[in-house]
């Protein structure tokens, strides 16, 4: 987990704490509390699709327990690759498909099959 993380988590709790009720220890208050975290998570479910909410879970434990790859190893990879396409052809990136993360695999993907990414609809779809 990046430190960064860590800091502003807490950091937007706090001033989430300081903001409602003015003095962090009148928080624990129980009408407050019952406010601000009852009514929070009741509103999100208003905005937002069920799954769109129990999916948070999932994107919480991939924030705070991701690795992140140095910017020196990414760039090795990708100058790797343009390598590979120059001197074998974009097709010889096939291979290489394997040993890449999800993301940096799908654009491999697209610019071995010569496809193009549509944003405007939900979800993967290629034309």
């Amino acid at each position: 987990m990046d430190i960064s993380t860590l800091i502003g988590l807490i950091v937007s709790v706090l001033v989430l704490l300081k903001a409602v009720v003015g003095s962090v220890e009148d928080t624990f208050n129980g009408l407050s509390l019952l406010i601000v975290v009852v009514g929070g998570v009741a509103w999100t479910l208003v905005a937002f699709r069920l799954s769109d909410v129990i999916n948070i879970f999932f994107i919480l434990k991939k924030v705070l327990l991701s690795k992140s790859i140095s910017p020196g190893q990414l760039i090795q990879k990708i100058v790797g690759f343009s390598e590979t396409a120059r001197k074998e052809g974009i097709l010889a990136l096939e291979r290489s498909v394997q040993e890449a993360d999800p993301f940096m695999a799908t654009g491999i993907r697209l610019a071995v099959d010569g496809t193009g990414y549509d944003h405007s609809r939900d979800g993967a779809v290629f034309y």
